[in-house]
């Protein structure tokens, strides 16, 4: 039985925004990588540390590894956004996640969790 080892590279953007300004913020994936078989799956969550500020909008695009990761399901049901702009969705053919969704109230946090994202493993790689 062939191990691969899968490490999921984004490269994302995060926009929030507040009623004065807009705020920087940091988005990780967790966990960062993962060991998994050639037609394993592997559930990765993305998660915003609001560095100590409010936020009531997000915005984000990942890139993925096509050739070796796909999407299997997004679920957004434990997000603190209620309203989605643009409804999480991905493309396993441009290797792409994207949304754009907020709240009307603020969200401030280390660990705020957006989005779960199960992934299915391809073929071997990194």
């Amino acid at each position: 039985m062939t191990r691969n080892i899968f490490q999921i590279i984004a490269v994302g953007s995060l926009a929030l925004f507040s009623p004065v300004a807009a705020r920087a913020a940091t988005l990780s994936l967790t966990p960062v990588s993962s060991a998994v078989h050639v037609g394993e799956k592997m559930l990765v969550e993305l998660r915003v540390d609001s560095e100590g500020d409010s936020f009531n909008a997000a915005q984000a695009t990942i890139r993925f590894p096509k050739d070796t990761l796909e999407v299997i399901e997004l679920d957004k049901t434990s997000s603190p956004l209620t309203f989605w702009l643009q409804d999480p969705q991905f493309s396993n053919t441009e290797g792409v996640i994207s949304f754009l969704g907020g709240t009307p109230y603020g969200v401030s946090g280390s660990a705020v969790q957006i989005l779960k994202i199960e992934f299915r493993a391809k073929s071997s790689g990194s």
